[in-house]
């Protein structure tokens, strides 16, 4: 698997000043069971927007659904002035642009946006505004823009991460930068009260973590958890929770070892554990998910290889299933990133796959919508290579299951795939030799198409009894069969 070389979803170069130190830093990755066949007419994929420039690139953050039923967002890049936007897209696809950002209003804003209490839409800029050190504004739906904090070093620096608005109607986030500790500009977490009013909660000092660049996670108990980029006990930046009455305390020290250097946050599940991604993995390796309990026990779910996704940028969210979602930056069967789905267990499903064409390289978290599918952003790829908006429907897979390997899944004359994905339902342990027949074909016709995670050749994973066994496909004559690999 060979990394892009122009996948630098975050790559921008941010000088900070503070009151002891001058900081200049580039972010680098900020890198069932059917019974019978179906004709499926969706598409599990569909681009809605292909950015071209001048209505913004390279978005690197997710969508929000506002009240309003439409989709809102930002570019990192792009725009009349080429430093990032403000987008609406409605739900027949077209794109407004609300916002261009110029550098006197803020400059390539990473983050999503966050609807307020008040319907107005709440982000942060990286960098620009006033004092160049980022922002956080306010924008209503049909364009007002308000600039509401511009940061100045020691109140914090280039924040990279959304806002999250708490139980008490305050916005708390952090910047990846700045703050007071001495020497060092390590970063901060705030609370900002509706009126504007802009409060340090901490000023991050390398003991307890650095550079946070992404959101805070609210959890079910009331406290924020979120990570750090870098330093902490290990050196590998922390994972940590942060109580309302200000006691921050690290739950996970990260390592070379379990990957360290997240800059992606948390999300919990309902029994109150946390979830995460490491971009790189062990040693440079293609990234991890991980499971951490609020006891600080942390558990390695899935090691990417490339075949199955490499360098997960974003954060997972948990889907209305209780299972998690989320993308890589690229692997896959297009070395192009992917879309998955992970169970709380640890099994890993590969939905789809990006192929340039419909985008590249996802830096942002997935959307699951009312209408049931999952909406999220491209930061290359597209008609022009500056993005994409797209659109996944989860309902256009296909998912067979296997109590025994001795008969068919599906049995058809004639069975066309339509851009839709295969997931395996295993009930039986496999042994060495086990050919399972997923389509039989009882007429001479052969099947249409290939399912988008498995081309032919390619490799699927099933699990029994939390053990993942790898099946290898053959699409030859008139029948889909997936033999185990030894």
């Amino acid at each position: 698997m060979a990394i892009q070389p122009g996948f630098l979803p975050r790559q921008i170069v941010s000088a900070v000043s503070c009151p002891d130190c001058y900081w200049v830093r580039r972010t680098v990755l900020a890198l069932a069971f059917a019974a019978f066949p179906r004709l499926l007419a969706a598409s599990t994929l569909a681009t809605l927007h292909d950015f071209g420039g001048a209505d913004g690139a390279s978005p690197t953050a997710e969508v929000i659904q506002g009240t309003d039923g439409n989709f809102y967002g930002t570019t990192s890049k792009g725009g009349s002035s080429g430093q990032g936007t403000v987008f609406k897209l409605a739900p027949d696809g077209v794109l407004t642009t609300l916002v261009n950002f110029d550098g006197s209003n803020g400059s390539y804003p990473h983050a999503g946006l966050l609807q307020g209490g008040d319907g107005s839409l709440y982000g942060t800029t990286s960098v620009g505004g006033p004092m160049r050190q980022g922002t956080i504004f306010k924008v209503t739906s049909d364009g007002v823009f308000t600039t509401v904090i511009a940061f100045q070093g020691g109140n914090g620096a280039n924040p990279d991460g959304a806002l999250i608005q708490g139980g008490d109607g305050n916005f708390y986030g952090m910047t990846t930068m700045g703050g007071t500790t001495s020497p060092g500009c390590l970063g901060t977490l705030f609370k900002l009260t509706p009126g504007g009013r802009l409060t340090t909660l901490v000023s991050f000092d390398g003991n307890n973590g650095s550079h946070p660049e992404d959101a805070l996670f609210l959890g079910r108990d009331g406290n924020f958890y979120g990570t750090t980029f870098n330093n902490g006990g290990a050196h590998g930046g922390t994972a940590f929770q942060f109580t309302p009455d200000g006691t921050l305390t690290t739950l996970e020290d990260f390592t070379n070892e379990t990957g360290g250097g997240t800059s992606a946050g948390l999300v919990q599940d309902r029994q109150g554990n946390l979830y995460g991604v490491i971009p790189r993995g062990s040693f440079m390796r293609g990234g991890t998910i991980f499971k951490l309990t609020l006891e600080g026990n942390l558990t390695t779910l899935v090691r990417f290889s490339g075949s199955n996704g490499a360098f997960p940028r974003a954060s997972l969210i948990l889907g209305h299933d209780g299972n998690f979602y989320g993308t890589t930056g690229v692997g896959g069967s297009r070395d192009a990133g992917t879309i998955f789905q992970l169970t709380p267990q640890g099994g890993l499903t590969t939905l789809a796959n990006f192929d340039r064409a419909n985008g590249t390289a996802p830096a942002a978290s997935l959307l699951e919508s009312r209408d049931g599918c999952f909406y999220g952003t491209t930061s290359q790829g597209g008609a022009s290579d500056a993005g994409t908006i797209f659109r996944f429907n989860p309902a256009a897979s296909e998912t067979v299951s296997f109590p025994s390997p001795k008969a068919a899944a599906l049995v058809a004359s004639s069975y066309e795939i339509k851009d839709s994905a295969l997931q395996l339902n295993l009930g039986f342990e496999p042994a060495n030799g086990t050919l399972l027949t997923v389509v039989l074909m009882t007429g001479k016709a052969v099947i249409q198409g290939t399912f988008v995670n498995l081309p032919n050749g390619g490799t699927i994973t099933a699990t029994y009894k939390g053990i993942k066994y790898a099946f290898i496909a053959d699409y030859a004559g008139h029948d889909l069969t997936l033999r185990l690999v030894p």
